[in-house]
């Protein structure tokens, strides 16, 4: 009558590798004609905006504090903004740039934490309904948001110890992600698996 879990495998996350072009504010000047701002008092901000690079003499003071508005890019900023590359990891669910949460020794954890996430808000109804008894973790806690583990091993490292080994391992002939590699190490070692099952498991419910 213990009521098991089913096992069941997130899907993984979207990964972007390009990071945002950089706005030039020259680039921007050279095809529109934005005049300077005349300031008509002392403009306190001394840098240049974090966007596109433009000097004080294109900045605004918005709303009377400490935000300031460029105009040649239009966004706007504090003393303190530094633009986010868009470069990561992105929930497959609703494409929201993972945060990290926890940084382990052996691995990085990442959580969505966007409140509209379709993942997000199937399992928050499974706890209205009662139902969210599979959600309990180990630590005793209920999860109910997207996560990602980002395991930390150098593949190179790993490639010149597996040289020694015996047997000769050449992981530059392994046709899979460093993902997949973690998943399998998992399996094979933190549960005790056979090769013969981890196998299995990868061929049956990963599709690998």
């Amino acid at each position: 009558m213990i009521p098991y879990a089913d096992f069941t495998v997130d899907l993984p996350p979207v990964i972007h590798t390009v990071e945002a072009e950089q706005l030039r504010a020259e680039d921007i000047l050279a095809v529109r004609n934005i005049k300077p701002v005349n300031h008509r008092k002392d403009f306190p901000y001394e840098g240049c905006c974090p966007w596109c690079g433009a000097g004080k003499d294109y900045l605004y003071q918005n709303n009377g504090g400490r935000q300031y508005l460029c105009k040649v890019c239009k966004h706007t900023f504090t003393d303190k903004v530094v633009p986010r590359g868009t470069a990561g990891f992105y929930c497959p669910h609703c494409n929201s740039k993972l945060q990290p949460h926890h940084d382990r020794k052996g691995y990085t954890v990442y959580v969505c934490q966007n409140r509209k996430c379709s993942y997000y808000k199937e399992k928050k109804a499974k706890k209205e309904a009662g139902d969210d008894l599979d959600l309990l973790t180990s630590s005793k806690q209920y999860r109910y948001r997207y996560h990602y583990r980002e395991f930390k091993f150098n593949m190179q490292e790993i490639r010149e110890y597996s040289q020694q080994c015996e047997g000769c391992v050449d992981l530059s002939r392994i046709h899979v992600s460093p993902a997949v590699l973690g998943l399998i190490l998992t399996y094979y070692i933190n549960y005790g698996m056979s090769s013969r099952k981890v196998s299995s498991i990868m061929r049956d419910v990963h599709g690998v």
